[in-house]
């Protein structure tokens, strides 16, 4: 009955238009949607219900962080998609061997202060999806064939929590841990979205080459407990800047007529290590865009992506309406990737075998008990 205003916070590096195209079209049906530049504004309006900061790459000013932290400490919410190393395919595949930088976004006091650590390292996960690998040739055609890749992993989530409660599987694409750190005031924490329990992590400095998919990763590597890359961060938070305003930042209060906020009210963030969550890819050619969530290497669309944006947007804006539209029970399952691999034989003779045998002994003694019917 009431549009919610959201922003997507632009300018230093984050998704352009065209790759959130999916999304903000989604989002328009129900919210009113637009893109602010911090450095062309003095305040981000409370009037906003929520900003979503999704894989900026250029480094935020202190003025900048200012303009988020007091729009937070005014009651604000906010989801952050942070790329902490710049890597993407490409990458990889045009260099041989690539040597990912960390991203220069300047954020990690920020979060720090809000009580959240985004790792510089990459996870790999046992239970991923694949790349296509020229395995080797005949004639003069290469024979491609698609092989894991670990640093793509794709979950299910676990959490009983309504933004992933029931939601299919999500494919996350180079992904670090989150740390939760201890702050002032207690905090609700919940892990949204999380590893399985075969996984691993490369800090930096790592060499990544798609070679990895040559050889069979013994799954005993996979030896990590699941490793967070969403949590949702739920109470009262400090400012970045109490006890340390500037008289630059005074100045510019003065100017809005404007308090410094040291605290916020109760305010939800939700912190995701990637932002190709909510990504969708343009065709050049065409202009056409994919769906969130579509695995172009695969060519599978994961409908858990979108179904996990949407229902944290509208959990971060008026957790009512999911409270409500996620309350029915769905068990999901997902395989064990390296149990499925290792036991393919025996789930086949049980699954395949087993009933042709059963079968063949029922013919069998059918017979013989015909005959001997019969023969009389």
């Amino acid at each position: 009955t009431e549009k919610k205003n959201i922003l997507f916070v632009s300018g230093h590096g984050e998704l352009p238009i065209p790759n959130t195209y999916r999304l903000e079209g989604e989002l328009r049906r129900f919210h009113n949607t637009d893109r602010i530049v911090l450095d062309s504004v003095v305040q981000i309006p409370q009037e906003i219900d929520l900003i979503i900061v999704a894989g900026p790459k250029s480094t935020y000013s202190l003025k900048d962080q200012f303009k988020l932290d007091q729009y937070l400490m005014n009651g604000g919410n906010a989801i952050w998609m942070i790329d902490q190393l710049e890597v993407k395919m490409d990458s990889i595949a045009k260099y041989g061997v690539y040597n990912p930088p960390q991203t220069q976004h300047g954020l990690d006091d920020l979060f720090f202060k809000y009580g959240i650590r985004i790792e510089p390292n990459l996870v790999m996960d046992y239970q991923c999806t694949e790349i296509p690998q020229v395995i080797g040739t005949v004639g003069e055609r290469p024979q491609i064939e698609l092989r894991p890749w670990y640093f793509h992993p794709l979950l299910l989530p676990q959490s009983s929590h309504p933004i992933v409660k029931n939601i299919g599987q999500v494919n996350l694409y180079f992904p670090n841990t989150i740390t939760a750190l201890e702050t002032k005031y207690p905090l609700e924490k919940t892990v949204l979205l999380e590893t399985s329990s075969r996984s691993r992590f490369k800090y930096v400095p790592m060499e990544l080459s798609a070679r990895l998919t040559e050889v069979d990763v013994d799954p005993k590597l996979f030896n990590k407990d699941p490793q967070p890359l969403a949590i949702l961060l739920e109470g009262k938070f400090e400012s970045l800047f109490k006890n340390r305003l500037t008289n630059d930042f005074k100045r510019t209060l003065q100017q809005i007529g404007s308090d410094f906020a040291g605290e916020s009210p109760d305010i939800k963030q939700l912190f995701i290590s990637d932002s190709d969550i909510i990504k969708n890819r343009v065709d050049p050619n065409s202009n056409r865009t994919s769906e969130i969530g579509n695995n172009r290497w695969t060519g599978k669309t994961y409908k858990g992506n979108q179904m996990f944006i949407l229902n944290a947007i509208e959990y971060m804006i008026d957790p009512d309406n999911v409270l409500s539209a996620r309350s029915k029970e769905v068990k999901l399952r997902l395989l064990d990737a390296a149990r499925t691999k290792t036991e393919k034989s025996k789930w086949q003779f049980i699954n395949l075998g087993m009933p042709l045998l059963l079968l063949a002994l029922f013919g069998l003694c059918f017979t013989i008990w015909r005959r001997r019917k019969y023969a009389a």
